[in-house]
């Protein structure tokens, strides 16, 4: 082969990108779902996490009844109750 040359070398041999496709490949298509999945799961995670925080924070440093954080947070008021009573509040 070394023979033949770089041009000819490169003639023959073809890459494998002009015959399979990844966008085709069951187990590309199978990972790619499953890293849009757990990449979803993380964000609504986090999402989750930041409303808490938004609570407690609310709850902390504001007037707000637990009416209107439910509102802001756009949680339901038994979220609410449930951090309020977890100990977020301080203790006096």
């Amino acid at each position: 082969m070394r023979v033949l040359g770089e041009a000819l070398i490169d003639t023959v041999m073809l890459r494998a990108s002009d015959f399979f496709k990844e966008e085709r490949d069951p187990l590309f298509k199978r990972g790619l779902e499953r890293g849009l999945e757990r990449g979803l799961e993380r964000g609504l995670e986090r999402a989750q996490k930041i409303k808490k925080d938004l609570v407690r924070n609310l709850l902390l440093m504001s007037d707000m009844s637990h009416t209107q954080i439910t509102k802001v947070a756009e949680m339901t008021e038994e979220e609410v109750e449930r951090i309020a009573k977890r100990g977020y509040l301080p203790k006096q």
